[in-house]
């Protein structure tokens, strides 16, 4: 079953439609987004198309909160230009399609979480409330990886939730984490960040410190030359030995 994303037949008839919400599952290729949207929604999958983009997105009614999911193509980053990409861009702007995308969950591969962090921080830019959900956490050991999610969620402001989709554990929290998501709780990544120190934190300087895994935000990454008070530590640490 295919629907395209407007209200044109609804328009014709002189009728005003209610936008639906809607919650984008968004991440890198390979992170397990389709398993865990599998696992969050009903099953009762149709696809979309945007407007100009014959892409096609899988859409689901979630499960546990009045939403559908979509299940938006794999990225590298939101500055991407090839069709599948633009279309999991361009499906958080309002007025695209019949819904009204009221979050965004973000998902990430436990093994890789750093190169994940780099799209928390632009798809942040939405202003969009966000829920991380690292999946695959079973694995990252194995790959010496150790992962403190308190911290992440502290630094990121947003919930960050752990997951083995394909075995659905994790699944029921990070469902109700998705009940919770509320406008107010949409702070951006950046404003957390300059919450952090005394001085303003720069969106270059936090994506230096997590994704180089730093242990500090020096002088030169804020605005005005000031050292912040707080020391932004790295969220991962490894397992293996040196």
């Amino acid at each position: 079953m295919e629907r395209t994303g407007n209200n044109k037949d609804k328009r014709e008839k002189g009728i005003k439609a209610s936008p639906k919400p809607g919650i984008a599952l968004i991440g890198n290729m390979k992170v397990g987004k389709t398993a865990l949207f599998s696992v969050l929604s009903t099953g009762d999958i149709s696809n979309i198309r945007l407007p100009g983009n014959m892409t096609q997105i899988p859409i689901a009614p979630a499960k546990g909160v009045t939403a559908d999911l979509f299940d938006t193509p794999g990225v590298f980053s939101i500055f991407s230009v090839n069709e599948d990409e633009r279309a999991s861009r361009n499906i958080l702007l309002p007025h695209i399609i019949e819904h009204d995308i009221k979050g965004i969950i973000l998902v990430a591969d436990a093994k890789n979480i750093k190169r994940s962090l780099a799209l928390v921080l632009q798809y942040a830019e939405y202003g969009l409330p966000m829920v991380l959900a690292v999946n695959m956490i079973d694995e990252a050991p194995h790959c010496g990886v150790e992962i403190d999610y308190q911290k992440l969620s502290d630094i990121l402001g947003i919930d960050v939730r752990p997951v083995i989709a394909n075995q659905g554990i994790g699944v029921a929290k990070l469902s109700a984490s998705l009940a919770k998501m509320k406008a107010r709780q949409a702070a951006t990544v950046r404003q957390r960040a300059m919450a952090l120190a005394t001085g303003s934190v720069c969106l270059a300087g936090l994506l230096f410190v997590l994704i180089s895994g730093g242990i500090a935000v020096y002088s030169e990454y804020t605005d005005g030359g000031v050292e912040p008070a707080a020391v932004v530590k790295s969220i991962t640490t490894s397992t293996r030995g040196p």
